[in-house]
């Protein structure tokens, strides 16, 4: 059964704090700042505890003037973000940091390790580093002073730049310092805009002010304001110089690799094989990085994946493959066993087929790691249980298979949503290329139309959805599920089939999988070509000209046809 849509928001979160996912799906943050409704529910081991922000933006506002810092002498833009590597030499750290980020308009505090940051010294001396925010990913360089064994980072340089229609913001980097009042804490600019790093004998690279009295933060600077804090800072930078390399088999090896299909439980992809007198080489055994390499001792028909194999950089994360159990726990607050992935103390061994062109693991898992070697403390980013790794031959216009599993789920009004499985297989079980996979929704056996004003994270109507494509908040993906909420009214009959674009650019489409609508009693299709429609707000007041934020469509169609659907602005 599907998890809440709110717990899945939640996972997704958490894991873009761990992982420093790709803000994608970011709508303004100082906006998201001011929408706090109750009390963060943690506290970190110091003495700073969880706060509201909309209670930080209050202490903001009557904080002393002698903490305010004049704004920029100039008025930067979304050009002054450096968003390509500079040229030069590049060193590389593993960042273990914490960090405070942004949840629903509430602040929390996580722990980063495992993380990539890369320093590059240009030609002409100048210096610029990159990934020292946890709580988001940011794709930019900060320039940064090198002066023998301290380093510092000044405030006021752009970070991140959010803009949609005619609006538009930019944020910028700054030293913030700690201030306490009572039970409430906010964060101020610091007097001195200077955020410094000590550099040990070792070249291990670490705060200053090691506690969370000053932060490196997100700011946003509105005028002649002095920079606003927006929730995301680290403290306590721990950078230690990082060496590992990636394995690579010879040229030779490399050429003779042929495509193989790894099937394993929820999970179905292409990876390359090469086989050498004592080696397997795998390419793309972590399909989100299709280019790294893992080794495999072999041994006669017995082939070894090595306890831990360095992948390369994801995600601003170190990646690395390896062997897994999984443990049964339970969830006391879902009520329900969740797996767990744990570091295996064997190696994966497969049994290879050489004439059949197969590798078997068995009982086993593979867990594609954000961690360091031999860090207890990792995080999971991906992962494949009892894999099967063999060679197959397409049989070109077969059709993919038909989903299955659909459910129509509308326990809560505002969550309705339809689940199916969709293995990326055709009906002869050969694993298709999913960059060619896509699915329909079918209403009463009537093409759904995907619209952005329904779809808010949609830039443009869409019908035919690819394999592995998520919006981060009506679309989902897990291993081979698929779930879409929905609010469409008055339907009969819910269908969805699988579409294989051929070499030609021809399509193939599998049988229609349907399912009678939980709900609806009214037949028809809500018509997003409204004669009459209507906004109100989260109160239920019309809103004329609606503005940013989330609003009610009221829709009537040119039968007389209600319907309701929440847009976000």
């Amino acid at each position: 059964m599907l998890m809440s849509k709110f717990y899945i928001m939640m996972a997704a979160s958490l894991m873009a704090i761990t992982a420093s996912a790709a803000v994608s799906d970011t709508h303004s943050l100082r906006l998201k700042n001011h929408d706090a409704s109750r009390p963060a529910p943690c506290s970190t081991s110091g003495a700073v505890k969880c706060f509201p922000v909309d209670d930080l933006v209050n202490r903001h506002t009557s904080a002393p003037a002698k903490n305010a810092k004049a704004a920029p002498a100039k008025k930067l833009s979304s050009a002054d973000i450096i968003f390509d590597r500079p040229e030069g030499t590049s060193e590389f750290y593993n960042r273990s940091s914490q960090g405070f980020f942004v949840f629903f308009g509430n602040v929390f505090v996580s722990a980063d390790a495992g993380a990539c940051v890369e320093m590059v010294t240009t030609p002409d001396g100048r210096h610029y580093i990159n990934n020292l925010i946890s709580g988001l990913r940011l794709d930019a360089w900060m320039e940064c002073e090198v002066d023998g064994d301290k380093i510092t980072v000044a405030g006021g340089q752009p970070v991140f730049y959010y803009a949609e229609d005619d609006y538009e913001e930019l944020y910028t980097i700054h030293a913030f310092d700690l201030y306490q009042d009572g039970e409430s804490a906010w964060y101020m600019p610091a007097q001195e805009d200077v955020y410094s790093f000590s550099v040990s004998a070792d070249g291990v690279i670490s705060s200053v002010v090691k506690d969370n009295s000053q932060i490196l933060g997100l700011g946003y600077v509105d005028g002649d304001s002095p920079a606003e804090w927006v929730g995301y800072g680290d403290f306590n930078f721990s950078m230690t110089p990082f060496s590992d390399t990636a394995v690579l088999p010879d040229d030779d090896v490399a050429r003779s690799a042929e495509r193989w299909s790894l099937i394993a439980e929820s999970d179905a992809y292409f990876t390359n094989v090469a086989v050498d007198k004592d080696e397997v080489w795998l390419q793309g055994i972590y399909k989100n990085m299709p280019d790294a390499w893992v080794k495999l001792d072999r041994d006669g028909d017995k082939c070894t994946l090595p306890m831990s194999t360095y992948l390369g950089i994801t995600s601003g994360h170190y990646v690395y493959c390896q062997p897994a159990k999984t443990e049964s726990v339970y969830d006391d607050y879902y009520e329900q066993y969740v797996d767990q992935f744990v570091p295996s103390d064997s190696p994966v061994v497969f049994d290879f087929n050489e004439s059949a062109k197969s590798l078997k693991a068995g009982e086993a898992s593979v867990v594609f790691a954000y961690t360091l070697q031999d860090n207890p403390n990792w995080t999971p980013a991906s992962s494949i249980k009892n894999p099967v790794i063999m060679h197959q031959e397409r049989t070109p216009g077969t059709p993919p298979g038909a989903p299955k599993d659909l459910i129509d789920d509308d326990t809560y009004s505002d969550m309705m949503f339809i689940e199916f499985t969709l293995e990326p297989f055709d009906t002869d079980g050969n694993l298709l290329d999913t960059s060619r996979l896509y699915y329909n929704l079918l209403v009463d056996d009537n093409l759904f139309t995907f619209y952005p004003d329904q779809y808010t994270y949609l830039t443009e109507e869409i019908t035919d959805i690819p394999y592995d494509f998520v919006d981060g908040w009506d679309i989902y993906v897990e291993g081979t599920k698929r779930t879409v909420y929905y609010t469409t009214t008055g339907v009969d009959t819910w269908g969805i089939r699988a579409i294989y674009v051929e070499d030609d650019g021809s399509k193939v489409y599998s049988d229609i999988t349907r399912i009678a609508s939980a709900a609806s009693t009214v037949k028809g299709i809500q018509d997003h070509a409204a004669a009459q429609v209507e906004y109100f707000d989260l109160n239920g007041i019309r809103v004329n000209n609606p503005g940013k934020g989330i609003f009610i469509r009221k829709a009537v169609d040119k039968d007389g046809m209600t319907s309701f659907s929440k847009i976000t602005r």
